[in-house]
């Protein structure tokens, strides 16, 4: 019974260390894993922030854009307006 013993723990001791040695590997693994996707997040949350202003930078363009075609417009009505106005008072 000993001697099976012995044979048995023979056996299985190569085998428990290479387990133990996945296992180790595999938590460094996943540690790294896990330190990566921090850093992605990071990097993400940065890429948003930058693509957020620029979104804004083109909207505020857009807007100021908008608004100077709308006083050249209104100034185009002001000046028929006011040729209007002075054929009315000949």
């Amino acid at each position: 019974m000993t001697e099976l013993t012995q044979r048995m723990q023979s056996i299985m001791l190569p085998t428990h260390e290479m387990v133990s040695d996945f296992n180790g590997q595999l938590t460094v693994l996943e540690r790294k894993v896990a330190d990566m996707d921090s850093g992605w997040k990071k990097e993400i949350t940065a890429i948003q922030e930058v693509l957020k202003g620029l979104a804004t930078s083109a909207t505020l363009f857009v807007l100021t854009e908008w608004v100077r075609l709308m006083e050249e417009h209104l100034c185009q009505v002001h000046q028929v307006l006011k040729l209007t106005d002075d054929d009315d008072e000949q």
